[in-house]
C-alpha cells in the first residue's frame, strides 16, 4: 500500500467509490465510500503499511500493542494486515448490538481491508453531553451480548470507539474497533500474549470490558480520566494504605498504568453537582470505595453489565453524564 491516502481516495472497490478519509488510527485508515450515485454509504477500513504503522505516541488515549510479560509490558509492532483480519473476524462473530455491522473482507493495494456500516461521525468523545438513557441502553445490550457470547469481548471500549447513531427511540451507542488479546505476528516475531488495546482503559492488559465501561462513566461524569498520568502532579488525597500497597505491587513488576489512582480526587470534589449516591456508584464502577475512616480503598465493583444497566436506568431521569 502506498504511503499517501490520496492514492486510495477516488478509487473503486466493487460498486463503491472511496470519497474521503474519515479516520486514521495507529494501524489503519478508514474511508467513507458511496455506492454509485445513490445515498448508500459504507466505510472501508484499510490496514496501514508497516512503514506507516505507529511507533510511539504521547497520546494516552491511543490504542497500543504490548506484549504482556511477568516483569511488565513492552510495546511491540504488530503486522497491521494480520491485526485487521483478526479485528474483522471478531466483529463478524459479534453480530448483534451494540457492535457495528461488518460486510466483506478484502485486500486493497496489497493490504487487508473490510467494509462496515457507516454510523456517522459523532463519537462520545466529541459530544458535550451523553444522555444517561443511552449509556443504560448500551449496558443492557452489552449484557445481552455477554449472555449470548460469554467467551467474546470488545476489548477496547473508550469514548473514541463509541459512536452515537439514530434519533429518538432509535438512538443508540454503537461500538467499533475492538481490541485483540492473544497470539499475533509482530515485527519482533510471533508472540502468544499480545494485548492490542488502550492501557488507560485496560490497565491490567486483559479484556476487562466491565472496568473499561466504568472508567468511561467516571470520565463522563467527572471530566477527567481516573488514570490520567497528569494526576500524579497533584497531591495524594485521602488514599487508604491498602490501596497504596495494592498499586505498589503492580509498580514493582513494571506496570504503572494504575499509579495515578493514588492521586485520585473523589467525584464530588471534581464536580459539586455529583451527590453522595452518584459518587458511590462511580466509585463502584471503577472498583473503589470509601471506608469508615473516609479513605479511598479497593472495592468489589460491578459483576455484570446487567448491574450497570439497572443503576443507569434508575439514574436516566435524574442525571446527564457529560465530558
Amino acid at each position: 500500500m502506498a504511503d499517501s491516502t490520496l492514492d486510495l481516495v477516488g478509487t473503486h472497490q466493487g460498486q463503491f467509490v472511496l470519497s474521503e478519509q474519515i479516520a486514521s488510527g495507529p494501524y489503519s485508515r478508514s474511508f467513507l465510500a458511496r455506492r454509485g450515485d445513490t445515498d448508500e454509504f459504507s466505510v472501508f477500513k484499510v490496514a496501514k503499511s508497516q512503514s506507516e504503522c505507529a511507533r510511539t505516541s504521547e497520546n494516552i488515549f491511543q490504542t497500543e500493542s504490548r506484549v504482556v510479560m511477568e516483569g511488565g509490558t513492552a510495546v511491540v509492532h504488530p503486522n497491521c494486515s494480520k491485526l485487521l483480519k483478526a479485528q474483522y473476524h471478531r466483529l463478524k462473530h459479534s453480530s448483534m448490538p451494540p457492535f457495528v455491522k461488518t460486510f466483506d473482507n478484502m485486500e486493497i493495494s496489497g493490504s487487508s481491508a473490510y467494509s462496515m456500516e457507516f454510523l456517522g461521525r459523532k463519537s462520545v468523545r466529541q459530544e458535550e453531553s451523553v444522555p444517561t438513557k443511552l449509556l443504560a441502553k448500551l449496558a443492557r445490550e452489552l449484557h445481552e451480548f455477554s449472555v449470548e457470547y460469554p467467551e467474546l469481548y470488545h476489548g477496547d471500549i473508550k469514548p473514541e470507539n463509541m459512536i452515537l447513531h439514530g434519533e429518538g427511540e432509535a438512538a443508540a451507542i454503537h461500538l467499533i474497533d475492538p481490541g485483540f488479546y492473544g497470539e499475533l505476528m509482530c515485527e519482533e516475531g510471533l508472540d502468544f500474549n499480545i494485548a492490542v488495546t488502550t492501557p488507560i482503559y485496560y490497565p491490567f492488559m486483559r479484556p476487562d470490558d466491565l472496568l473499561a465501561f466504568g472508567i468511561v462513566l467516571w470520565e463522563l461524569a467527572c471530566g477527567q480520566h481516573p488514570l490520567d498520568p497528569a494526576l500524579l502532579e497533584g497531591p495524594i488525597d485521602n488514599i487508604g494504605e491498602t490501596l497504596k500497597q495494592w498499586t505498589k505491587q503492580y509498580e514493582n513488576v513494571g506496570q504503572y498504568f494504575l499509579s495515578p489512582i493514588t492521586h485520585l480526587r473523589l467525584p464530588g470534589k471534581t464536580n459539586p453537582a455529583i451527590g453522595a449516591g452518584l459518587e458511590a456508584f462511580l466509585l463502584q464502577a471503577i472498583r473503589l470505595q470509601v471506608d469508615a475512616d473516609g479513605l479511598l480503598q479497593c472495592g468489589p465493583g460491578f459483576e455484570s453489565f446487567e448491574e450497570f444497566a439497572d443503576v443507569l436506568e434508575q439514574l436516566a431521569d435524574q442525571n446527564v453524564l457529560s465530558l
